[in-house]
């Protein structure tokens, strides 16, 4: 009977678990319900366009999507989804996702353009992958619209070839350039298409390329780096183009890094630079010049001073020594010794630009061939002397003897640049035209004018010079030798800076080096003064003569050398007490005034000007150690009786006073 209750208890239980799984399944439907109907909300109100495409139709798309192409829902059920997208993007479209719906791949990016229902063209990013949609194959596709991101990249390359500078982007990953501007090709001859090819540090010199790769790898690393720098590149005709670079490092969403890198040309900056340096190098050389001139000058009117007393008193004690006296050959030894110092200081007016020049106009070309034999002389026996000389006369305004000095120094110089091995020597004259830029190059040239110049070359086939030789030449005892040999190309530069020229030098490594003088040509013939003729009645002996001098040997030298040819002298230690004396002259007795040109107090020049003052017609005789140009400068043109450059020689000291007296 129990067993009877329990069967009929059964179904019943049965029926209650039924309810309980449909409310089970409603409830489940409706968590469904809801999630689809979110998900369809979240579909519906996509910033992206989702569409499926199936059979090259759209089966499926979002309100975003209408919005983009300005169709209405209703017109993409019966409209091929190719008919959307732009003519010139159609085949390459279907053809990626016909192979990524045969090959079941994805996702896959592609970029497209559409055309609107206004026209309107449009760009498009599109992810799209295989899938199926009710039971066939589609393709489940999204769409992001980026055609202000377009526009934007064509305003920004637009910019990038209007502004003055040239820009470019590198992948700092695989080291190639990404873009570049038309102003960044022009300036380093490649096309944008050969740059596109390279990686950037092809365009950079190589002494600078391990620079740029440190920098690289920074930029990689993310290390700090600085942001400009200056670069030299290489174009593609091997030029070199300085520019001022700043980079900036962009890390993309992607994770990706590239080097946005601005250009300034700066070559002509450099150029500038260079040139500025070039000239200040030169001024610095020239002043140095210069002021071993003016020391050089200095020393060799001292010197000359000294000279003068010293050879004076030699012929005065030689005329004291019997004749075959051993005494006789050591005053010989010291007059040799002392016209060797005397040639010296020569040497150093000369390097200083004070030498005494006595101008002529002359063939430049005739007085090297008049040379000829001499040159040949004068170089090694392995040397082959070659001369070229210009076919027209080059006339110019010169002193013969010192430009024979140029040319033999020059020659010698030449040849001992061959160093006992055989070579060849090369003397040139001709006729040229230097412009600003030639003669900013040349040694003295950065004072002279464009135009035309007679030249004056010596070249030879010797080791040339180095960096440090070149440099160095001119200086007075600079030599390659173990000890140097006197002033040499010292003394030639002073003279062509005396005559108004310059030297241009050019030398290479074991090609030999070449010496170029420039010299003005002749404006007009420069005559001679013409001496006057002084009979022999007119020489005055037992006049008096005042001799001004502030070193007392000298005035006893010149004291012996007067008195000797029968004048009376009278002897001044200096300006102010030969003005006294002369004051004190009533009878005007003194008939001539020798007057050193250096005094201390009161100089030659302030005491020439009193002189004038008191007697104006007395005749005044200079003596200096420096050059007579150096004299004349100080003295009113045409006043100066005569003018001594010690030391002098008795003989020279009374001619001049005899001169004097006799105009």
């Amino acid at each position: 009977m129990n067993d009877r209750r329990t069967e009929r208890s059964h179904p019943r239980e049965e029926l209650e678990n039924a309810h309980e799984r449909i409310a089970e399944l409603e409830r489940e439907n409706a968590r469904l319900l809801q999630e689809a109907t979110q998900y369809r909300n979240l579909l519906m109100n996509a910033a992206e366009g989702l569409i499926v495409a199936q059979d090259g139709r759209l089966v499926f798309f979002t309100p975003s999507f209408a919005d983009m192409v300005s169709y209405s829902p209703n017109e993409f059920t019966v409209t091929d989804f190719i008919e959307f997208v732009h003519p010139e993007d159609r085949e390459g479209l279907m053809k990626r996702y016909a192979e990524v719906l045969a090959n079941g791949g994805g996702p896959e990016d592609y970029e497209f353009r559409t055309i609107a229902r206004n026209g309107a063209v449009r760009s498009y990013g599109i992810r799209g992958s295989a899938g199926d949609w009710n039971g066939r194959p589609a393709l489940l596709c999204s769409l992001r619209e980026f055609t202000s991101e377009k526009s934007a990249e064509a305003r920004y390359r637009d910019l990038l070839e209007i502004v003055p500078t040239g820009v470019f982007e590198t992948d700092l990953k695989a080291g190639r350039f990404l873009s570049v501007n038309d102003l960044m090709c022009a300036s380093l001859g490649y096309t944008r298409g050969e740059l596109m090819a390279m990686d950037p540090i092809d365009v950079i010199a190589p002494e600078e390329r391990v620079l740029s790769q440190e920098r690289r790898e920074l930029k990689r690393q993310g290390q700090p780096f600085s942001p400009t720098v200056e670069y030299r590149l290489r174009g593609k005709d091997e030029r070199e183009v300085w520019i001022l670079l700043t980079s900036k490092v962009i890390h993309h969403v992607n994770g990706e890094a590239t080097s946005l890198l601005v250009a300034q040309d700066i070559t002509e900056r450099k150029r500038m630079e260079a040139e500025r340096l070039r000239l200040e190098a030169q001024m610095l050389e020239t002043q140095k010049l210069e002021s071993l001139g003016v020391l050089a000058a200095g020393i060799a009117h001292d010197f000359n001073n000294l000279l003068a007393v010293i050879l004076g008193n030699d012929l005065l004690a030689r005329s004291e020594v019997p004749s075959g006296s051993p005494l006789a050959e050591r005053l010989d030894q010291i007059r040799l010794a002392a016209e060797h110092a005397k040639a010296l200081t020569g040497q150093m007016l000369t390097y200083s630009g004070k030498g005494s020049v006595s101008l002529k106009l002359l063939d430049l070309s005739a007085l090297v061939e008049g040379m000829a034999e001499l040159l040949k002389a004068s170089v090694s026996k392995k040397c082959r002397l070659e001369t070229h000389l210009g076919h027209r006369p080059l006339m110019v305004e010169g002193d013969p003897t010192q430009l024979r000095q140029v040319v033999m120094n020059l020659v010698t110089n030449a040849s001992e640049a061959l160093r006992d091995r055989p070579g060849r020597v090369a003397v040139r004259t001709g006729l040229m035209s230097a412009d600003a830029a030639y003669l900013t190059g040349a040694a003295g040239g950065h004072h002279l004018d464009e135009g035309e110049y007679a030249y004056l070359e010596v070249s030879d086939t010797g080791e040339g010079m180095r960096e440090e030789t070149r440099k160095r030449i001119f200086e007075p005892y600079f030599s390659t030798k173990s000890t140097g040999r006197g002033f040499g190309l010292a003394s030639v530069r002073g003279i062509v800076r005396v005559h108004r020229g310059a030297i241009k030098l050019a030398t290479e490594a074991a090609r030999g080096t070449t010496f170029r003088v420039l010299l003005p040509l002749a404006s007009h013939a420069t005559r001679p003064a013409q001496s006057k003729a002084r009979p022999q009645d007119a020489i005055t002996q037992g006049a008096t003569v005042l001799v001004v001098d502030d070193e007392e040997a000298a005035l006893r030298l010149a004291r012996d050398f007067l008195e000797r040819s029968e004048f009376d002298v009278l002897t001044a230690d200096g300006g102010r007490e030969a003005l006294e004396i002369l004051r004190g002259d009533a009878e005007a007795k003194i008939a001539a005034v020798v007057l050193d040109l250096a005094m201390p107090g009161l100089d030659g020049p302030e005491t020439f000007f009193e002189i004038r003052s008191l007697r104006p017609r007395l005749p005044v005789i200079v003596a200096s150690g420096s050059s007579q140009k150096v004299a004349a400068g100080r003295f009113p043109a045409n006043q100066i009786a005569a003018f001594l450059r010690k030391p002098y020689e008795p003989e020279d000291l009374i001619e001049s006073i005899r001169a004097s007296l006799a105009d």
